[in-house]
């Protein structure tokens, strides 16, 4: 009985073993291939800051302007717009271009201040973007200073804008920016500056 009860223990080592051994022949990757895997998954981490300058070109639909209980409400107001923008890793310049601007407004002229918001579609000019498109959202608030334009009265608008590129080399970007805008007191112009990044997890370039 001593000699089976020790057989029996021996040979549940060996299965132990066995299978200790298939658990690892199995396993997906050891330790040093893990990090082998994140490194090649963080390299296909795109960031690229970049800041940029735009101003209109001229208003390619003036949409519908209302006044509703002292307010002056904008809706669907279109400018052409001129984009120039640096990339601080002097790679290819991905948002420099011409585009579509679309301004929607809720503006309080008496109070100076104001609710603005809309959509900017944004082809950029470099070859290596491959003819893709920026689709971007954007939206924020304005107030009025005695100093916003050119040292004179005006509005200044603090913006958030952000969306994804579509087509060619901007498929599995993601643009986001904050936006200063300044204009003059009657809102006829206005000039923006941008400061933002373009990233992607999917290793698209």
């Amino acid at each position: 009985m001593r000699t089976l009860f020790y057989a029996a223990a021996l040979l549940a080592m060996v299965l132990l073993a066995l299978v200790g051994c298939s658990d690892n022949s199995i396993s997906p990757v050891n330790p040093s291939e893990q990090s082998v895997s994140e490194q090649i998954s963080l390299e296909k981490h795109i960031y690229r800051e970049f800041s940029a300058t735009g101003d209109p070109v001229e208003i390619t639909n003036p949409g519908t302007t209302k006044e509703v209980h002292g307010k002056t409400i904008l809706r669907g107001m279109h400018n052409r717009v001129l984009v120039s923008a640096s990339f601080t890793d002097g790679g290819p310049d991905l948002f420099s271009g011409e585009g579509d601007l679309e301004l929607n407004a809720i503006i309080d002229f008496a109070a100076g201040k104001g609710n603005w918001w809309g959509t900017l579609k944004l082809k950029p000019n470099a070859p290596e973007a491959r003819d893709g498109q920026w689709k971007l959202i954007w939206y924020g608030k304005a107030t009025f200073s005695p100093t916003a334009w050119q040292g004179g009265p005006g509005w200044i608008l603090l913006l958030n804008e952000f969306g994804p590129g579509k087509g060619g080399a901007l498929t599995g970007l993601h643009l986001q920016a904050d936006i200063i805008v300044t204009a003059p007191a009657d809102l006829s112009w206005w000039y923006g500056e941008w400061h933002g990044f373009i990233k992607s997890h999917g290793g698209h370039h």
